[in-house]
């Protein structure tokens, strides 16, 4: 078999496949397809090297059959190889963590780009990209140990990517005490799903990264069940949040409004949001429409309505919102005529 290329299948049932006479796609051990329904088309994330090692790039086809040639759409820097040694530091120095067997702090390892599934969401992408950090030598593979763990990504054309969140961590690993899975590697399996208020993301945990024989014996039993499918389940637009644990405003760029209702999705348990809507240049408020005269938004609110005693606003020139935020959490915002 060629296990440098993925080939596409067709299959009425799901067990008699037929495989079309057309060339693989390049791509390492791990790829990720999936449906962008906002271009009716598919698309696949392959893994293939750079000067940063393993990079995430893309191939495109509008009928499964043939694909296009991959184009790189991201790759890890600098600012990744400075997470990295802080990210073995924390393993190595908590003892709550599993650190990897092997630790070699003479060689600043590079940190690489796994994989990285995809959804599309509200008009945009959102990217899982699985951040791979070295901690030493895995001779008997010919690899690295280290940790592998999940940051989120944006991108409005699945060609060009934003890393957002400052690059924390999404998913991570998790403690060891003999019971957890992802205490070495969390890694999102294809396109989280949404279901109802939540969005579903089923993911790949692993306990180990390396071979038996380089861990302590406390450890070989768990080599039996090292791996397992888990679900972490996220309320709507939960990718990423601006918070103020006290006070704190969000100004957006300019924007037209034609009498279209505004709603935000928030978390206001103990305090509360206000939004006034302001002249771009001057940052002064309209009149009618300010964070005094607006109804405060509390508690938690999946699709909560902003409004002001004057009802919807329609103005002929562009305006910015300007949030106030309380002790609070918002998610998201949104226009809806």
């Amino acid at each position: 078999g060629d296990n440098q290329r993925r080939y596409p299948a067709f299959s009425p049932d799901g067990f008699h496949w037929t495989f079309p006479h057309v060339p693989g796609i390049p791509s390492e051990d791990t790829s990720q397809i999936f449906y962008d329904d906002l271009n009716n088309r598919f698309g696949a994330i392959v893994k293939q090297r750079t000067e940063w090692g393993r990079s995430a790039w893309l191939t495109i086809s509008d009928d499964f059959d043939e694909w296009t040639d991959p184009i790189l759409v991201m790759h890890t820097d600098e600012v990744d190889q400075a997470n990295r040694r802080e990210r073995i530091r924390k393993v190595v120095e908590d003892p709550n963590y599993l650190s990897p067997p092997h630790i070699d702090e003479e060689t600043d390892f590079i940190a690489q780009l796994y994989q990285m599934p995809v959804m599309s969401y509200e008009g945009q992408y959102i990217g899982f990209p699985l951040l791979f950090n070295p901690a030493g030598l895995d001779l008997p593979q010919m690899n690295n140990v280290g940790i592998n763990q999940t940051e989120i990504a944006i991108s409005r054309d699945l060609y060009h990517w934003e890393r957002v969140g400052n690059r924390e961590i999404f998913l991570g690993i998790e403690p060891w005490d003999g019971i957890n899975y992802g205490t070495c590697q969390v890694s999102v399996c294809g396109s989280p799903i949404v279901r109802d208020d939540e969005i579903w993301i089923f993911y790949g945990a692993c306990r180990f990264r390396g071979v038996p024989d380089s861990y302590p014996s406390e450890y070989a039993e768990y080599f039996n069940d090292m791996g397992a499918l888990e679900l972490a389940k996220l309320r709507l637009d939960g990718f990423v949040s601006m918070d103020a644990s006290s006070t704190g405003s969000i100004v957006t760029k300019p924007m037209e409004l034609n009498g279209q209702e505004i709603f935000i999705n928030a978390e206001a348990p103990d305090g509360e949001i206000r939004v006034a809507v302001v002249d771009p240049e001057t940052m002064m408020p309209l009149t009618g429409y300010t964070t005094s005269n607006c109804y405060p938004v509390r508690g938690d609110q999946i699709s909560g309505k902003v409004s002001w005693p004057a009802g919807p606003l329609s103005v002929e020139r562009p305006v910015k919102l300007l949030f106030e935020l309380s002790n609070a959490r918002l998610y998201s915002f949104w226009l809806e005529s």
